[in-house]
């Protein structure tokens, strides 16, 4: 895999934690609207034949629906976060503080490298310096690990 292939894969596994924030969102959102339908009609409601029944089925229907969103939501936030977790640790065994920075405000946050330079307070020339070791201890690392995954493979009957 090369620098370019390997940065595209790191973006995507870092834009899991945006993607696991919306999805919060959405759930806070599904909780509220779960909380605010009514149940039931008052005595002086529906003074047709069934409006109080109809409107009591379809709030049900409707908290079901809610609650059938709230736990697909819950599971592609469970997803995210294991994306997650599993990129920060690679990042975390593989790169030391300042090169582990950078990758992830150029590939987490998608700053510019004027803006990483200064917040990084080095030079634009570092800044490359340090991104591409960066990247190539992660490609290094990635290969490493598919590698081994594979003879496992090779090994289970």
């Amino acid at each position: 895999m090369d620098r370019k292939e390997m940065e595209q894969t790191v973006r995507r596994a870092l834009g899991h934690a945006a993607k696991m924030v919306e999805e919060q969102d959405r759930l806070r959102m599904l909780r509220d609207q779960l909380e605010n339908i009514k149940v039931g009609g008052g005595m002086g409601e529906g003074h047709g034949g069934g409006g109080v029944s109809d409107k009591v089925a379809g709030e049900a229907a409707r908290r079901e629906e809610i609650r059938q969103e709230m736990s697909a939501c819950e599971k592609q936030i469970q997803r995210h976060w294991k994306e997650c977790f599993r990129v920060h640790r690679l990042l975390f065994d593989v790169l030391p503080e300042d090169e582990r920075r950078l990758v992830m405000l150029r590939c987490g946050q998608g700053l510019s490298w004027t803006q990483i330079v200064f917040k990084c307070k080095y030079s634009r020339a570092q800044c490359f310096r340090k991104y591409r070791r960066a990247m190539d201890k992660i490609g290094k690392h990635w290969e490493e690990v598919t590698a081994s995954q594979a003879v496992r493979k090779k090994k289970k009957p």
